[in-house]
């Protein structure tokens, strides 16, 4: 979950000290943005003056910030006006500032912020190439997919008519599952050709048949040297950031360098491996998710190796299948068994869980993951109202709007069990699993494997394995199945599944939960 506490540091200001020559004042500016995610975005090579007052008292002083965001300078003390000539742009809005300040030693620091700016909304810029950016945006859209792997997803985009697609190496790494989804409704295999994990770029290949609609993204061509961008030239992207497929972000180059482009533009998690358009429509990088204030791009010129690569290693062979795989419905899951749960229907945990050798599983809906996920915040609030008097349904407002985003899906978890004998330890690692339906596989939405840790009580890490995560379309398990069962692959025997057959009450469960959304979509 995103972390939308953001905090600004107070102006501070110091008594003036009883110097017979008064020493200058240390000033340190950092100019910050909060983009629409709530990411601190630092404003590099942004110019402003400090003016003395009273106007004519000195000559103004012309500071401008670095990559950073940041500028420091020793100034004389005194009553000085801040003053923005240029205003910054920043996502459809222009930022300037004019601020009174009275600047005393030893040293102050200021935030320019939006808190503090003068904001003025603007209309989207045209693209440089001709049209609007709504309309390349149109146009481009289906050049970029989802890619997803067992780990999670990223993005990626088309780069040839043969179905290569370019993505970040960390995106797919040592995932037996990668898939790649061109929209809502069309998601097929993908095959790794090639990685290249120092410069983090991977190619995979997909069947472009299975999406007529799909675009190639043109690639920037620069002169041997040169890079496709300057520094200061609008960019956009495409991706998936939060799993929020086809969005564009916008941005402008703040720095380049050999091997990388660095910009001011939003790359969260989901958009790694999408494709830096300039706003000819041309891709002058790869973007990639790093926890870094400047986005660092990958310059598309570093991937010329690794595409050659790619089509020597695909010369001969035949394209991965063109048959759709299951995706996530496009819906959501109705909201009034979660009011009933706020209202104190909790579900229990252990009417949906089974133990089968050395794992723990949870066949969950959407209802038991919304108690799951906030089962500490309603008893919270339980609490509260009691001891106040208050009303619980206020103070479960915001839950109620979180429990409108749950998707219609049947997700199973199974995770190591672990050993308290000697030294605690996991006990087994996942490695797969199959649910079938009378000895026939269901195939899953999203297969997915996920990182598991042992911390001490000095919080420090003393084992990890993985557990499973697989999502399954909500009527994946027909009331005609006579046999329900699970096979539990472990890394130590990935080929002697552990069998359960899933038990009936716990079937009726998950059924009956799923009853209401099955209301909604019964024809009338």
């Amino acid at each position: 979950m995103r972390n939308t506490a953001i905090c600004f540091a107070a102006l501070m200001l110091y008594p003036a000290s009883a110097f017979a020559q008064e020493a200058p004042v240390h000033l340190k500016v950092q100019v910050v943005l909060i983009d629409k995610d709530l990411n601190l975005k630092p404003v590099p090579k942004f110019s402003f003056t400090l003016q003395k007052q009273p106007a004519g008292a000195a000559a103004p002083i012309a500071l401008k910030t670095g990559l950073d965001g940041i500028v420091e300078a020793d100034v004389p003390a005194g009553r000085y006006q801040l003053l923005t000539p240029e205003p910054v742009e920043f996502q459809g809005k222009k930022y300037s500032w004019k601020l009174e300040l009275s600047l005393a030693p030893p040293g102050q620091t200021l935030d320019l912020s939006n808190d503090n700016a003068v904001i003025v909304p603007v209309t989207a810029p045209a693209a440089e190439g001709g049209g609007e950016l709504t309309a390349l945006f149109e146009r481009l859209k289906n050049a970029v997919v989802t890619v997803r792997a067992e780990g999670g997803e990223g993005s990626g985009f088309l780069v040839d008519a043969d179905g290569l697609v370019l993505t970040n190496a960390h995106v797919v790494e040592r995932s037996p599952y990668l898939a790649v989804q061109f929209d809502e409704r069309h998601k097929v295999q993908a095959q790794l050709l090639a990685s290249d994990p120092d410069k983090d770029l991977a190619v995979l290949r997909v069947n472009l048949s299975a999406f007529p609609g799909a675009v190639i993204a043109p690639l920037a061509h620069a002169p041997a040297g040169k890079a496709p961008v300057v520094e200061g030239q609008r960019v956009f992207t495409i991706g998936s950031p939060f799993g929020k497929e086809k969005t564009l972000t916008m941005g402008v180059v703040s720095k380049i360098e050999e091997h990388e482009i660095y910009s001011d533009i939003s790359v969260n998690p989901g958009n790694s491996g999408g494709p830096l358009f300039d706003y000819q429509g041309l891709v002058v990088g790869i973007t990639a998710a790093r926890q870094e204030r400047l986005s660092r791009i990958i310059r598309i010129e570093d991937a010329q190796p690794i595409f050659a690569q790619a089509r020597a290693k695909m010369a001969g062979q035949a394209p991965p299948s063109s048959v759709l795989l299951p995706v996530e419905p496009s819906d959501w899951f109705p909201v009034e068994p979660m009011k009933a749960i706020l209202l104190g229907a909790a579900p229990d945990a252990n009417d949906y869980s089974f133990g089968e050798g050395d794992f723990k599983v949870w066949i969950l809906t959407p209802p038991l993951r919304f108690w799951l996920e906030h089962e500490e915040q309603l008893k919270a609030a339980r609490k509260k109202a009691k001891r106040t008097g208050g009303n619980e349904q206020a103070e479960n407002a915001e839950l109620l709007q979180e429990a409108q985003h749950y998707k219609p899906v049947i997700t199973i978890r199974a995770v190591p069990e672990f050993s308290q004998m000697f030294k605690i330890k996991f006990k087994t690692d996942f490695s797969r699993m199959r649910l079938l339906c009378d000895g026939k596989e269901i195939p899953p939405i999203h297969p997915g494997r996920f990182k598991m840790y042992l911390l001490n009580l000095k919080r420090e890490v003393t084992d990890t394995s993985f557990g499973g995560s697989f999502t399954y379309p909500y009527d994946s398990i027909p009331a005609s199945c006579n046999a329900v069962s699970l096979e539990i692959y472990s890394e130590k025997n990935p080929q002697e599944p552990l069998v359960h057959p899933v038990d009936a009450a716990i079937l009726a469960h998950v059924r009956a939960d799923f009853e209401p959304y099955r209301r909604l979509h019964s024809p009338k």
